[in-house]
């Protein structure tokens, strides 16, 4: 069939008998010839290439097990950055909404990302510490206080506060003396590497390793909003805003499928140069 396919096209002459279908036999084995020869040449080059490779079963699987790996990796790295990506578009058209109420928080199925104006009062006197925060290499806490308002109870998160460097020492925090605020609503998610906490109510402030809005609405029992407002305060406030909607950009993660593919390659190419034999 490969042959029919590749032969040269039928010739058609005309005499006085009529139009005639001929066919040019020299140039039909030509090209037969010039096809035999070079399949056979190609052959020869594969074959001759795969006697100088020392292939055994072990070094065969551990490669591809080794590059369906890193090819997982690398695919797995770009749906990331598709879902980043859907993430920053989703973030713009929510912050493009404007200020909203808190009552209005309710109608979204994903709250997150939605700017809110709150009016209300710090509950100075219970202020948790969200435990090892960083901002530019240095280590310090995120105040996290319950806020009162008309619409309920909602946790806000004042900013980053920098540490004393002693972890018998919590640092003073000065909660603002304001009733009205902007922020962005913030799900915090649960860190299953992080064992359950112990809370006490004994002292205050509380160190928590991770802010969980049921485990602090039950010990100040009280009903509190399932997610928590990151507050835009001003500089002289005294507060670092940490928030970041999404931490790792999409294009990082497309740098990691790039570096993942390219393990791939480099995988199958010590592969083939590892099996060819020397001499």
């Amino acid at each position: 069939w490969w042959l029919r396919c590749t032969l040269p096209p039928f010739e058609f002459q005309h005499d006085h008998h009529g139009l005639k279908q001929v066919v040019n036999h020299e140039k039909k084995q030509q090209c037969q010839n010039d096809l035999y020869h070079h399949f056979c040449v190609r052959l020869f080059e594969n074959i001759v290439i795969f006697r100088r490779l020392n292939i055994t079963l072990t070094s065969l699987i551990v490669t591809v097990v080794a590059m369906a790996i890193l090819l997982s990796l690398g695919m797995w790295q770009l749906e990331r950055a598709d879902q980043k990506y859907g993430r920053l578009t989703e973030l713009e058209q929510k912050q493009a909404q404007g200020f909203l109420s808190l009552s209005d928080v309710a109608r979204f199925d994903d709250p997150r990302d939605v700017r809110v104006q709150l009016n209300g009062k710090l509950q100075s006197n219970t202020i948790f510490l969200w435990d090892n925060r960083i901002v530019s290499g240095k280590v310090g806490y995120e105040v996290i206080v319950p806020l009162k308002t008309s619409a309920g109870m909602v946790l806000v998160n004042l900013g980053w506060v920098q540490g004393t460097g002693y972890r018998n020492q919590l640092p003073t925090i000065s909660v603002p003396d304001l009733t009205q605020f902007e922020g962005v609503v913030w799900e915090p998610q649960d860190n299953k590497f992080i064992a359950a906490e112990s809370l006490s109510t004994t002292s205050w402030p509380v160190l928590i390793q991770q802010v969980n809005i049921k485990q602090i609405s039950e010990l100040l029992e009280i009903k509190s909003k399932p997610f928590v407002v990151a507050l835009e305060l001003p500089e002289a406030s005294g507060f670092v805003n940490n928030h970041k909607p999404v931490v790792m950009p999409p294009e990082k993660h497309i740098a990691y499928a790039v570096q993942w593919f390219g393990l791939a390659i480099a995988c199958f190419v010590i592969f083939i140069l590892a099996s060819i034999k020397k001499g």
